[in-house]
């Protein structure tokens, strides 16, 4: 099930290339201490393919959170992505927003991130579909 909404998500969102995060959330649902179940709601402006590659707003739902790095160094942009790495291992769900390129020009993760998230679960939602001027 994990793997299908991977697929989707990079597939559908392109990982994340040329997105920009527009709203994140943390909740670290202190009602449930000592289970440990830390969420984050991050919002993203990104091109989306069933949009016809037009823009809108992604919404991820990170569930079970087990790693959150966001550095916001001044003037660089952490919430301009340029590619996410994502992926699934042992369990384990990373998303590395500022990830490295390999000499093979392959993404990997970055252990320098200034924005990368770990986590169990993941869901996702198109808040909404922008148009441009002309409607379409």
């Amino acid at each position: 099930m994990i793997e299908e909404k991977l697929a989707v998500i990079v597939e559908q969102f392109d990982s994340f290339a040329d997105a920009v995060l527009v709203n994140l959330i943390f909740d670290n649902n202190y009602k449930d201490y000592p289970v440990e179940k830390d969420n984050i709601r991050l919002k993203f402006r990104c091109l989306i393919k069933s949009n016809n590659y037009k823009y809108g707003v992604v919404e991820l739902n990170f569930q079970e959170v087990v790693f959150f790095k966001f550095v916001q160094e001044f003037p660089d942009s952490t919430c301009v992505v340029d590619k996410a790495l994502i992926n699934h291992c042992k369990g384990e769900i990373t998303f590395d927003f500022f990830p490295s390129l390999s000499s093979e020009r392959v993404l990997i993760e970055n252990d320098d991130s200034c924005f990368k998230i770990k986590c169990r679960n993941i869901d996702y939602s198109v808040i909404k579909f922008e148009v441009n001027e002309l409607g379409y």
